[in-house]
């Protein structure tokens, strides 16, 4: 037997996916590993545009998984990635769950050889890594009963903010907010209810922010919201509406006559002119003037 029939036999049956393309893009060998990724028989692959093929599999039924909602444009995409790039290595997938690592090299003829090899496990084994990197930042930078931010996580983005050397384009604004007569709530209830009020309270405060917003519990029953790019004047309105959406609040599990108050202190600060520590002490100081006061109200340090 020959070197080349020997050839022919070990392209013929292994699982690597081979083609070669012309310098004018027609298909002039596939092997059948590679006929399979298309869905196609060898004979319907040979002589064939690698454009045409893309298409089958596209809107027909093959085995590659091209995500677009604009194969034109996917395919002018491919074309001159395979034009300009003499040796590239992508991945790819296949509607069953496969992955494949390919590479293209441009033979100095002008011939395009692809090959495909499945790294199914390998690519699993990856994606698993990558959400269970997710979930650890999660846990280190949520708060486990509530789903908000953490303390810690609040606190180094408040100092990353306000530190980080290009600035904010305007005024930022801190509110601190603290559950009034929450103990009472935990005596007399309990601390499930307790517990109950603090996650429906959190399911409530995103709403009331904008989605550049940054609300973090703080501990206990005291939480932090950062508004970026916002001046006294609104930060202000964002607090009453804060504070009266709450005392209108209807809570689950309670007597139709429970209301909840809060206590805010806010403050505000041009970029650059207070540091992060300072800034949060003032706001817990104008806080604390609003519990001293009686509760239920906004106390905004340098605002009428």
């Amino acid at each position: 037997m020959d070197v080349q029939t020997i050839l022919n036999e070990t392209l013929d049956a292994t699982q690597v996916g081979i083609n070669i393309c012309d310098p004018q893009d027609r298909l002039i060998y596939c092997n059948p590993a590679c006929a399979q990724l298309f869905n196609l028989p060898v004979e319907g692959v040979l002589g064939r545009s690698w454009y045409d093929v893309m298409r089958h599999c596209y809107y027909g039924d093959g085995t590659l998984a091209i995500d677009t909602d604009d194969i034109e444009g996917w395919l002018e995409t491919a074309r001159q990635k395979r034009q300009f790039n003499r040796y590239r290595t992508f991945e790819m997938d296949t509607r069953d769950g496969r992955w494949f690592l390919c590479s293209e090299y441009r033979h100095p003829s002008g011939c395009l050889v692809f090959q495909a090899t499945e790294n199914t496990r390998q690519k699993r084994l990856e994606l698993q890594l990558v959400e269970t990197k997710r979930q650890l930042e999660e846990l280190v930078s949520h708060d486990d009963l509530t789903g908000l931010h953490n303390r810690r996580f609040f606190l180094e983005e408040l100092h990353r903010t306000l530190t980080q050397q290009d600035g904010l384009p305007g005024d930022s604004s801190l509110l601190m907010i603290d559950l009034d007569f929450f103990k009472s709530i935990n005596d007399n209830f309990g601390h499930a209810s307790g517990d109950q009020v603090l996650k429906e309270f959190s399911y409530l405060l995103p709403d009331l922010l904008r989605p550049y917003d940054q609300a973090a519990r703080i501990g206990g029953e005291e939480f932090a919201v950062f508004l970026p790019d916002t001046q006294a004047q609104e930060g202000h309105r964002i607090a009453e509406r804060i504070r009266k959406t709450v005392g209108e609040h209807r809570w689950s599990g309670f007597e139709a006559d429970f209301r909840l108050t809060l206590s805010i202190g806010g403050i505000s600060c041009k970029p650059g002119s207070v540091a992060p520590d300072e800034l949060l002490a003032r706001a817990d100081k104008a806080l604390y003037q609003a519990k001293s006061e009686g509760r239920d109200r906004v106390i905004w340090e340098g605002y009428p």
